[in-house]
């Protein structure tokens, strides 16, 4: 076997590896969830409009990224009901009217501003999602709500601030760091899970 065989095989072996492990499969999951969330919920919101527009982009949008997750938690084992997705809906409607109304930080600046907004809706959309974790978690699902806090805020900041000129706002680094940051504090957070996820 040849150097380059061998090499291949190598580096064959170590994508598989990335590929099958979950933090990968989750941020790959939040990216296309929140680029194409949230780009057909401001499409959605351009055209109806108000706070009946704002509330149905939002719910969209938390749809779409809970779509996508559940597909990522569904492969696990003994899987993740679909209610996941359905809450993310609910979480994301919920969160629009308080996040649009935290946009009055934005007076502190917009990296202040955009941070706050995004906590804002990230912290509500996973006090939803916490309705499935705290019945499956035996400890410690709190963090979840802690860390989607944060990565709501990072993300606000980063898709709104951070933005490659040129380039549509959902190529920021945003929905990446997202997924990182939650990626790992799910993974901590599976140790823990209870073995019956189907209800």
């Amino acid at each position: 076997m040849s150097h380059a065989e061998v090499y291949r095989l190598i580096m064959d072996e170590r994508m598989r590896k990335l590929i099958t492990q979950f933090e990968f499969r989750w941020t790959i999951g939040n990216i296309l969830g929140w680029s194409v969330g949230l780009y057909i919920g401001g499409g959605l919101l351009s055209v109806v409009g108000g706070i009946g527009g704002a509330l149905a982009a939002g719910a969209l949008a938390g749809a779409t990224v809970g779509i996508a997750q559940w597909g990522v938690l569904r492969l696990d084992p003994g899987g993740m009901s679909r209610r996941w997705a359905l809450l993310s809906a609910l979480g994301g409607g919920m969160a629009t009217l308080p996040a649009y109304l935290s946009g009055a930080a934005l007076i502190a600046g917009p990296q202040v501003g955009y941070f706050v907004i995004g906590a804002v809706y990230g912290g509500l959309f996973a006090s939803v999602q916490w309705i499935m974790l705290r019945t499956r978690c035996e400890a410690g699902a709190s963090l979840w709500i802690i860390a989607n806090l944060l990565a709501g805020g990072l993300c606000g900041c980063l898709s709104m601030t951070a933005s490659l000129p040129g380039l549509p706002w959902i190529c920021s680094p945003g929905p990446v760091v997202f997924g990182i940051l939650t990626g790992i504090t799910l993974q901590r957070l599976r140790q823990n899970l209870k073995r019956e996820f189907r209800r």
